[in-house]
C-alpha cells in the first residue's frame, strides 16, 4: 500500500509482512520499520481462521493495515483488527518510530481513516453502520 507524502516521497506498507518503508522523492529508502502492536497476533489469528473456514476456492490475504493516511510528517495507520475488536491506530513519525497508539475502545468495524491535522479531527468510516464518525485528536 503506497501513501504519498507532500514532499514527493512516499511510505510503502508491506501489509503481509507488517513493514513500513519511507522513501524520498528520488526513490531512496530512508528507513524501514517493523510494526509492533498487541493487535498484530490477533490479526494473524483471524486471517488463519478465515482461510480455514473459506468454502470456495480462493485465499484471503494477510493484511495488518486496512487504511493509512498521511498527515504532515506522520503516517496514521488503521490496524485491520477483527470487526468484534475495538479500533486501533498506529501513528508513525517522520523518523520511522511509532509515535503513539490511538485506541478507540467503543468503536468497532472501522475500515477507513482520514485525519485533518489543521482542525485536529480524526474521521473513521464504519462499514456495518454505513456511517462516518468524527473525533477530536488527542494532544
Amino acid at each position: 500500500v503506497p501513501v504519498l507524502h507532500d514532499d514527493g516521497g512516499l511510505w510503502l506498507i508491506s501489509n503481509a509482512e507488517g513493514i513500513v518503508q519511507r522513501y524520498d522523492k528520488e526513490g531512496s529508502l530512508l528507513w524501514a520499520l517493523t510494526l509492533d502492536a498487541p493487535e498484530l497476533p490477533l490479526i494473524k489469528e483471524e486471517f488463519i481462521r478465515q482461510n480455514r473456514e473459506l468454502q470456495s476456492p480462493g485465499f484471503i490475504v494477510l493484511s495488518y493495515v486496512s487504511d493509512a493516511f498521511a498527515a504532515g510528517d506522520e503516517l496514521w495507520m488503521l490496524l485491520n483488527v477483527p470487526e468484534t475488536h475495538p479500533c486501533a491506530i498506529l501513528v508513525v513519525g517522520g523518523d520511522g518510530s511509532i509515535e503513539r497508539r490511538v485506541g478507540l475502545p467503543n468503536v468497532y468495524d472501522v475500515d477507513e481513516l482520514a485525519v485533518d491535522a489543521e482542525r485536529r479531527k480524526l474521521y473513521l468510516g464504519v462499514r456495518s453502520m454505513a456511517s462516518l464518525l468524527a473525533a477530536d485528536l488527542p494532544d
